[in-house]
């Protein structure tokens, strides 16, 4: 999950990779679940983070709760 959060600081300080997220999550729901998870992990990967979907989900999910 270290990895996780270590994209989810990067993004917050990127602009370029904060419009990127955003162009994923807009085109979430005509895209459906398994391409946007896809499409999450291209991203995490083009970032320079190998993140499962699972971790992602656990990251969120705390986040959430807090």
């Amino acid at each position: 999950m270290f990895k996780m959060k270590e994209l989810y600081q990067t993004v917050e300080r990127d602009s370029s990779l904060q419009a990127k997220f955003n162009q994923v999550m807009a085109e979430a729901e005509g895209d459906g679940q398994r391409v946007t998870e896809d499409k999450l992990l291209a991203f995490a990967r083009e970032a320079g983070f190998e993140v499962s979907l699972e971790e992602m989900q656990l990251f969120f999910e705390g986040m959430a709760t807090q």
